[in-house]
């Protein structure tokens, strides 16, 4: 019933979809974690290869693939990836990005933002063909 209810809640925030693959690659400059507060300097490179019109898509974080769904909304492009600990949505628009997490770690909730800026880096390879 929780896929049904993200999925669907995803599907409302689609529009119609970019008609090409799209790969980004985002330096992350600041995680923040508890709602915003705490925040702090980073160095981390997010990769991103896109296909909103198929709407799934792949991230590279520190050199681990994470694959997951892509839709747009306007000029943003969001990838969103679930799993049982919890959810990460990136939203990526006009250069910039914005990463958000919830994820059980332990017997907590962990919440964080990253931010920073990204450059398109030409069409990507269809996720899940490594």
């Amino acid at each position: 019933m929780k896929k049904i209810l993200l999925a669907a809640g995803l599907m409302a925030l689609s529009s119609p979809a970019m008609a090409e693959l799209r790969s980004y690659t985002c330096q992350m400059t600041q995680s923040c974690r508890q709602m915003g507060s705490n925040c702090s300097p980073i160095e981390r490179t997010h990769v991103y290869n896109l296909d909103a019109e198929a709407g799934t898509g792949e991230m590279v974080q520190e050199g681990q693939p994470f694959d997951g769904t892509v839709l747009t909304s306007g000029e943003a492009t969001h990838f969103v990836f679930a799993n049982e600990s919890g959810i990460e949505v990136a939203t990526v628009a006009n250069g910039s990005v914005v990463f958000l997490g919830n994820m059980l770690i332990g017997d907590e909730i962990s919440h964080y933002r990253l931010t920073g800026t990204c450059s398109e880096t030409g069409a990507a390879a269809p996720a899940g063909s490594k």
